[in-house]
């Protein structure tokens, strides 16, 4: 899950070094298909790139990286997590969980970021907010 995360970055890293690029006057900017996006430069604050930046858009895929990192940070990708009622049936894109399914959590974070699954995002979270080892001694 590890590698998943990195190459996301990775390829995040790869659109902000060509707009920076365009910014500077060097190249083309590259093709996105994104509706909207903004790439900032953290130091000054300024744009670097902007596409119909101010349509106001979900976080669906922020919070499923979000939720990746936590998860990678709490929990060990072996543990089996044993899906419950409330967490099957989650509106928009999916990975079909079943009620009763005995998954690891390695298998949640494929389901969750590479087939952008809610279902499984939803699990994950639900899992590990309940996970003893998040709570105060």
């Amino acid at each position: 899950m590890t590698r998943v995360v990195a190459a996301f970055l990775a390829v995040l890293i790869f659109c902000t070094v060509f707009t920076t690029r365009q910014a500077m006057g060097v190249g083309d900017a590259p093709e996105i298909s994104a509706k909207s996006c903004i790439v900032t430069d953290a130091e000054t604050d300024s744009v670097i790139y902007e596409k119909d930046a101010d349509t106001v858009m979900g976080i669906a895929s922020t919070t499923k990286i979000l939720t990746a990192l936590v998860v990678l940070e709490t929990c060990d990708l072996d543990e089996i997590v044993i899906i419950d009622k409330k967490w099957t049936g989650i509106e928009g894109s999916s990975m079909h969980l079943k009620e009763g399914e005995r998954l690891t959590i390695k298998t949640l974070l494929y389901g969750m970021m590479l087939l952008s699954g809610n279902d499984a995002a939803y699990a994950l979270a639900c899992y590990t907010a309940g996970n003893s080892r998040l709570l105060p001694t």
